[in-house]
C-alpha cells in the first residue's frame, strides 16, 4: 500500500495496514522517530491569535458604508 493509497481512501482500510504504511504500531511512533519528526517539522502547537480591543471592535462597525 503507498502512502498516496492511504491519503486517498484510509478508512477503508484496517487500523493495523495504516499503522504499517505510516511507519507507526499499535502503540505509536518510537521515542527516536518522534525526536526526528519533531527535528524535522517542529512542536505541534498553535500560534495564540491577537485579541481585538473593544474599542477596536466599536470602530470597525464604522468601516461598513452602510453604517
Amino acid at each position: 500500500m503507498s502512502h498516496s493509497e492511504v491519503e486517498a481512501a484510509y478508512w477503508s482500510h484496517d487500523g493495523a495496514s495504516l499503522a504499517v504504511a505510516l511507519g507507526s504500531g499499535p502503540h505509536g511512533i518510537t521515542t527516536s522517530q518522534a525526536e526526528r519528526v519533531l527535528g524535522t517539522v517542529g512542536p505541534n502547537s498553535v500560534e495564540d491569535a491577537a485579541q481585538t480591543s473593544v474599542l477596536r471592535l466599536i470602530l470597525r462597525q464604522f468601516e461598513s458604508p452602510l453604517i
